[in-house]
């Protein structure tokens, strides 16, 4: 299979309340070798407001934002249609998982596209910082880790691939990233051969459960908050409707656990029972497998098939799947829009044909398609898009309206969850004290806050 590889640029941290300003890809055949590009700048909608922080980042010059060729819906139409001719295809990037994806999955949601394009129609999804850090850990010779600031090691894309002989690196240029990142890739693929097969088993759901064989030991390698944690484990039971697994965490005895103390079970660092979310790319190593490593050498073998042993015979899988699904958190709805992605997934479904008409069908089709949709979720997200793309066909006092709720969302008080103005500007004179030395620009980010 083919590989997509992939970069977004933005206006924030918050993929529900901020924007991509620049989308870039690069497909690359199964060795890796670029076949096509892609890259295309965004401009800003007009109820966003950027986060200074990002364009200095970035190095952009704000005043561009508003000067981009595409539109957001333009541009997730165009991004859309690529991928599906690219596809299917190995989607991955640079902490994509953690950041790209979500920010993707937000740009094709509010333009009315299926949010989960990039694990559908036979796309899977693999992330290059996953294995990034695993690689410090299990081929510690294989890439040169430079120190940051704090004296850690650094896993910032544009450390790593200079540290490592990538000098032509435009960092935060989103096309500049993802011929870093396939540059990285490269590395990993040559020097982990088996660490790289394994993230392939992990791209999909469905091939990281075939790959997992209930009541074997398995070195499971999980990370969070950029926390690598590897750890002996046997499966207990599959969980959100088939969709993860749930892992007892062999460094503990089973014999002291009790399943009274659900928060001890569950929760924290010393959990004893962990999820491996199958859509976030687990690496699971078979003993085997892991014994070909250096790190290997502390694995107590006997002991851990004792408590494999111990597990099997303690526990009642129906019992702790109950105590699982009674303690996990509950999803709770949104008032916004931006943060309704994940209600009523049918939706897509059972709309289809309406969503369709709509993306093909004239500027006169899309404003009576817009009135139609049963989803009250759609009707709002398609009378933005009309808004942000076609405001002449707008009568004069909807018009009207529409830009005194601009005006009172980006200039609304601090309690709103997006960045408003007045947000903005304070962040302005904040880093104007962190970066004295690049006064000018956050300057110049300022007097273009006070345009909007």
């Amino acid at each position: 299979m083919n590989y997509t590889f992939y970069d977004v640029e933005t206006t924030s941290r918050d993929p529900n309340f901020g924007q991509i300003t620049q989308i870039a890809a690069i497909h690359t055949d199964q060795d890796l070798e670029p076949l096509e590009k892609f890259n295309i700048r965004l401009r800003r909608l007009r109820h966003i407001v950027p986060e200074p922080e990002a364009l200095l980042v970035t190095r952009t010059d704000p005043y561009s934002l508003d000067q981009a060729p595409h539109s957001e819906f333009e541009a997730a139409r165009l991004f859309k249609e690529k991928l599906e001719s690219w596809g299917p295809s190995i989607i991955s990037g640079y902490n994509n998982l953690g950041f790209d994806e979500p920010y993707l999955r937000s740009l094709f949601f509010k333009n009315l596209h299926q949010p989960f394009l990039t694990q559908i129609n036979g796309n899977v999804r693999t992330d290059l910082l996953i294995l990034a850090r695993l690689v410090e850990f299990l081929y510690p010779e294989l890439l040169n880790f430079p120190l940051n600031k704090k004296g850690k090691t650094s896993k910032k894309l544009e450390d790593l691939a200079q540290a490592n002989g990538f000098n032509t690196h435009h960092a935060h240029d989103a096309l500049g990233d993802v011929e870093a990142t396939i540059f990285i890739a490269n590395k990993i693929k040559d020097g982990a051969p088996l660490l790289w097969s394994r993230a392939q088993e992990a791209s999909s759901r469905a091939s990281f459960h075939n790959q997992i064989q209930k009541e074997e030991i398995w070195i499971i390698c999980e990370q969070a908050f950029g926390w690598v944690t590897i750890f002996p484990a046997v499966e207990i039971c599959k969980i959100n409707n088939g969709r993860d697994a749930l892992f007892f965490d062999l460094r503990h005895d089973p014999e002291f656990v009790s399943l009274e103390k659900p928060d001890e079970c569950f929760s924290g660092r010393a959990r004893k029972f962990r999820v491996c979310e199958s859509s976030k790319m687990p690496i699971a190593f078979s003993v085997d497998e892991f014994l070909s490593f250096d790190i290997s050498k502390d694995l107590d073998l006997p002991l851990l098939i004792e408590r494999q042993k111990k597990v099997q015979a303690i526990f009642d899988t129906t019992e702790i799947k109950q105590l699982f699904e009674q303690n996990k958190k509950v999803w709770e709805p949104s008032e916004h829009v931006e943060l309704q992605l994940y209600d009523s997934f049918q939706d897509f479904s059972s709309e289809a044909e309406l969503l369709h008409q709509f993306h093909d069908g004239s500027v006169t089709t899309k404003f009576t398609i817009a009135k139609t949709f049963a989803s009250e979720k759609f009707h709002l997200l398609a009378q933005r898009i009309l808004y942000d793309n076609y405001r002449n066909n707008f009568e004069p006092e909807i018009l009207a309206k529409y830009e005194a709720a601009i005006k009172e969302r980006i200039y609304g008080p601090d309690d709103f969850p997006w960045n408003t103005v007045a947000k903005a500007l304070s962040a302005c004179e904040k880093l104007m004290t962190t970066y004295p030395e690049r006064i000018l620009e956050i300057k110049k980010i300022e007097s273009y806050l006070k345009t909007l």
